[in-house]
């Protein structure tokens, strides 16, 4: 009864708006994602921003923690209203404009889509996920004119 009970670990389960996140996180992942979501928060929302209320539930296991502290503040942040999901677009190593949707990249009526394919498929086109304040305008007309320009370099 002494190794059982030596061995049991004190996790928590998370759910943030609803979703219950993967996995079980210790109380020190716990409060460490609390304060980096809200130290993000408040230098992306532009004022001050709190993260949506989460609940959490204690579970005891044989196992130790295994949630994942990236995910728990990707909620955490994403929980605001105040702030969005956004893709930042890179042509050639040069940032060139932020979107609010990377899908809007391949129905946009600017350029071809056989465009962007060969840039991405040609390594000059990086999307990469950003955090940014709600109601950020998309930077679409001008990241489709880099994309030409670029493709124009590669045919």
């Amino acid at each position: 009864m002494q190794l059982v009970c030596a061995n049991i670990s004190m996790g928590y389960t998370v759910s943030v708006g609803g979703q219950e996140l993967p996995g079980t996180f210790s109380g020190k992942q716990l409060s460490r994602g609390r304060t980096v979501s809200c130290a993000a928060l408040e230098e992306i929302a532009r004022d001050e921003a709190e993260p949506a209320e989460f609940s959490i539930r204690t579970r005891y296991s044989l196992r130790h923690p295994d949630g994942d502290v990236r995910l728990l503040t990707d909620a955490l942040i994403t929980s605001s209203p105040d702030v969005g999901r956004y893709c930042a677009v890179y042509t050639d190593g040069k940032h060139t404009g932020t979107v609010s949707d990377p899908g809007m990249l391949e129905n946009s009526p600017l350029f071809s889509l056989h465009n962007y394919y060969c840039c991405l498929s040609s390594g000059k086109l990086e999307l990469w996920p950003v955090y940014s304040y709600s109601g950020r305008s998309s930077d679409i007309s001008a990241v489709c004119g880099a994309i030409s320009v670029q493709a124009g370099k590669l045919t």
